[in-house]
């Protein structure tokens, strides 16, 4: 692809800087407006959103953990019962992705499984989703600026995707975001660094998504000083503004081996996504990185590296930042010779828009490498 060939989308409107979330109780105004919001996001912030809905305000909690087939069904049925004028998502990515889904079946009939990524089902939006407003508490996902919603079952994680599903309007407010526990942050943070390095490596990715995705990574280096201070705003900001853009070059770029990898391990394991995601990627560059030395050199500058660039530091630098989060270098994975050939065969497929075509072999000794394979 011509890497100034190119449709780009953006979120409509977008307000960042402390204070910021202020401003959307006039955006509520006296709207009948249905919010889903994790049940944590909310008591940490009670005081100031309490001051911004009206009584005309449903509150829902959305499910801790991933959304599911079942939660976003059950929220839905309250929300068509409630016949909302506008949906807002208020927390981390299962409240963005669960907003956004619901946003959908307000307008679509059936459960959210007809419209999942599914061979079987995978059906297409008849009608535009309701307006929807993100207001994250976290920085990692992006999922405040994606087009689709990730939506897990008992043996799957997809997603519904729509270019409607794009949010109407995203508020950014690094105050929101100083009360997330330290354990959440580090992960949410190296997930949104997968997702800039990713979609920067992508095959699609175009001169407006790499300049967003070095810039983000830019933002994202100092993951390990939030962790020191975790009530700088200034901090939370510049990597509340880098989730904003993972999200944004995820949605036009795409993402590589690492996501695609990193989801079979959280159906088949129930691995928590952002660890799985951080604990493939040095790996799977060290994998990919042939013949693409320029862009290697430049995530590793990007991150902070210094000196020289010579193959492979990219990924020696990413487990040393890892190890200084106190980020796994493996996973909680313990599986026999004959489910490792299945998962590699299954990985084998799930390497879209990835630089370089990995073997059967260079996926092997990857997994090999982060789990305990029993003889």
């Amino acid at each position: 692809m011509n890497n100034k060939d190119f449709y780009l989308f953006f979120p409509k409107k977008l307000e960042s800087g402390s204070g910021k979330i202020k401003l959307l109780k006039n955006k509520i105004g006296d709207k009948k407006v249905f919010i889903l919001a994790s049940e944590s996001a909310y008591l940490n912030n009670k005081e100031i959103f309490d001051e911004i809905i009206n009584e005309k305000c449903y509150l829902y909690f959305v499910c801790k953990g991933e959304p599911t087939v079942d939660s976003v069904d059950a929220a839905a049925a309250v929300a068509r019962n409630f016949l909302p004028e506008l949906i807002i998502g208020f927390g981390g990515g299962s409240a963005m992705d669960t907003a956004k889904a619901v946003a959908a079946l307000c307008t679509n009939e059936g459960s959210i499984l007809n419209y999942l990524e599914l061979p079987q089902y995978n059906k297409k939006l008849n009608y535009a989703p309701l307006k929807w407003y993100a207001v994250p508490t976290t920085s990692g996902t992006g999922s405040e600026s994606t087009k689709n919603a990730v939506i897990s079952g008992e043996k799957f994680k997809k997603s519904i995707r729509d270019d409607r599903l794009i949010a109407d309007y995203i508020i950014l407010d690094p105050d929101l975001m100083t009360s997330t526990p330290l354990e959440n942050t580090v992960i949410s943070g190296v997930d949104c660094i997968c997702q800039l390095t990713e979609s920067y490596l992508s095959v699609n990715s175009n001169f407006i998504t790499d300049i967003l995705s070095l810039e983000g990574l830019k933002l994202a280096k100092n993951l390990n000083k939030i962790i020191k201070y975790p009530e700088n705003i200034n901090l939370r900001n510049d990597m509340a503004l880098a989730a904003t853009f993972s999200g944004i070059t995820l949605a036009n770029a795409g993402l590589c081996a690492v996501h695609g990898i990193a989801n079979l391990f959280s159906e088949e394991f129930k691995i928590i996504h952002g660890v799985a995601c951080g604990v493939l990627l040095p790996h799977v560059l060290m994998y990919s990185e042939k013949d693409n030395e320029k862009k290697y050199c430049n995530i590793y500058k990007a991150l902070g590296g210094k000196g020289k660039y010579k193959r492979y530091l990219l990924s020696e630098y990413i487990l040393k930042y890892w190890a200084e989060l106190k980020f796994p270098n493996k996973l909680d994975i313990s599986t026999d010779r004959k489910t490792l050939s299945a998962l590699v065969e299954k990985a084998y497929l799930l390497q879209k828009n990835n630089p370089v075509k990995l073997t059967k072999e260079n996926i092997n000794d990857i997994i090999c490498k982060i789990v305990d394979v029993r003889n």
